[in-house]
């Protein structure tokens, strides 16, 4: 009989001998897991057995292979079921080597067959995300992507995965056309997919985001922000200023954001914008809420067209989970209607977003002015927060900045209320205002006013900072 298990003989090892150094060792070394000629069979033979019920039963049994994949139970079940049947007609199979990375037979042929192959090692232990590049298989650890000692055996494999993961969904299928997309599982997962030629190989990224406790409070826990400053903060959220979150992937933004909306009224009937899936998950989230949040994943074509419709579903403000060209238009549009949005960028350049927003919109309504909308951005943003991940993989509020923007002079003005030292891992507090950012924060909500200034000259007095505010006038020839 094969087994699949490897027994070591310890009782006359020398004294000197480290187990677990040896385990690790084994573990680590980079080696690519090859299915033995048995196993390699009863794939084949399990694949045939499956195309046959497939041509049976048409695009229900598809339909229950994307629902398998995205982590259905019930449609995983159904194929385990099947793969059983398929042993039982095939007992030639059952006791054939497989990949030690699996948990057992069933699991094997079901992953190698139907699911993610050796990339469902990571949905048994995840850690915050993982990627495959081609066939190699890596796992972020501690802010750093860490080589798993198997992989793919082909591209054919990562191609058959992608495949499998957008089965269903029309706006999540790739070519050489649409080369990238973007899948949420069941379970929250967030799949990003590239595919040549934008990639040499193709790209798949999971992230997983597990974070459940949306405040200020365990933001400071986790030392995303001090301690000290968590009153503050949530009277900045209750302010209802424009907000932008911006900083590299995988730094926290999209979990501020989800903290910003929660520290908000609950009541408040908020619009969730995306183009590619339903990633930001306010109703699974926050299902107290559900009522107020409305959800709409469009296509770039239709969101230009779509503000009108937006304006009838009388929200209060919108959300933008990802700030691109078509969903910035949106942004400053429902911004010249009433203020509040939130949204989520890209940029480390923070007094310069506003020049950025300008040339995306440009992007996609070339025959505007650049200064005209340039003056669109910053009259309407208010705030900017900063983020980053340290080496170690904690996430960190780099900064906090206020904005203002003279429609008369064309000056704009950057105000550091709060900035990360990373040279000694402290932040640092200014105690300033303009008279247009007090009375705009007045006139929203005088008594989260006087909270947010209140805890700012606490903060400033404490963590003095010895930055000081930008101003910024475009040059002529940019008018």
């Amino acid at each position: 009989m094969t087994t699949n298990k490897t027994i070591v003989d310890l009782t006359h090892a020398p004294d000197n001998f480290d187990a677990h150094a040896y385990v690790f060792e084994q573990q680590s070394t980079i080696r690519t897991y090859r299915s033995d000629h048995g196993f390699t069979k009863a794939v084949a033979a399990l694949n045939e057995f499956l195309d046959k019920l497939f041509e049976q039963h048409g695009d229900s049994y598809r339909e229950r292979q994307h629902q398998a994949i995205i982590g259905d139970p019930a449609a995983r079940s159904f194929f385990r079921d099947r793969i059983q049947d398929f042993l039982r007609q095939h007992p030639e199979f059952r006791t054939v080597t497989y990949p030690n990375y699996y948990l057992d037979l069933t699991d094997a042929l079901f992953q190698t067959c139907l699911g993610f192959g050796p990339m469902s090692v990571w949905f048994r232990q995840p850690t915050e995300a993982a990627q495959v590049n081609g066939t190699a298989i890596l796992f972020h650890k501690g802010g750093r992507k860490v080589r798993q000692p198997f992989s793919f055996d082909s591209l054919d494999q990562v191609y058959r995965l992608i495949r499998s993961i957008t089965l269903r969904d029309s706006l999540s299928h790739v070519s050489s056309v649409d080369t990238s997309a973007e899948v949420e599982m069941l379970d929250g997962t967030r799949v990003s997919i590239m595919v040549p030629p934008t990639v040499q190989e193709p790209i798949i990224t999971f992230r997983q985001y597990t974070f459940k406790e949306f405040t200020f409070e365990h933001e400071a826990e986790t030392g995303t922000i001090p301690t000290e400053s968590v009153p503050w903060f949530n009277a900045l959220a209750r302010l209802m200023l424009n907000t932008i979150i911006t900083g590299p992937v995988r730094t926290g933004k999209s979990t501020l954001l989800k903290v910003f909306y929660a520290a908000r009224e609950p009541d408040l009937t908020v619009i969730t914008l995306e183009r590619d899936s339903f990633e930001i998950r306010l109703k699974q989230d926050f299902p107290e809420r559900a009522a107020h949040v409305i959800a709409i994943r469009t296509t770039l074509e239709e969101m230009r067209t779509l503000f009108p419709s937006l304006l009838r579903m009388d929200a209060h403000y919108i959300i933008v989970p990802e700030v691109r060209s078509g969903e910035l238009e949106m942004l400053l549009l429902s911004a010249e209607r009433g203020g509040g949005y939130l949204g989520t960028y890209h940029s480390p350049h923070i007094l310069d977003i506003p020049a950025e927003f300008a040339t995306l919109s440009l992007n996609d309504y070339p025959t505007r002015s650049y200064y005209a909308e340039y003056v669109r951005a910053a009259k309407t943003l208010d705030v900017v927060v900063s983020m980053t991940e340290l080496d170690n993989g904690r996430k960190v509020v780099t900064g906090v900045y206020g904005f203002d923007f003279n429609s008369e002079t064309g000056e704009l003005t950057m105000i550091p209320w709060m900035e990360y030292d990373k040279s000694n891992g402290q932040w640092a507090f200014l105690d300033r205002l303009t008279p247009a950012i007090e009375q705009r924060m007045k006139r929203n909500d005088p008594l989260a006013y006087r909270d947010f200034k209140t805890e700012l000259t606490r903060l400033a007095h404490t963590y003095p900072s010895s930055a000081s505010v930008t101003r910024k006038s475009l040059a002529r020839e940019e008018r």
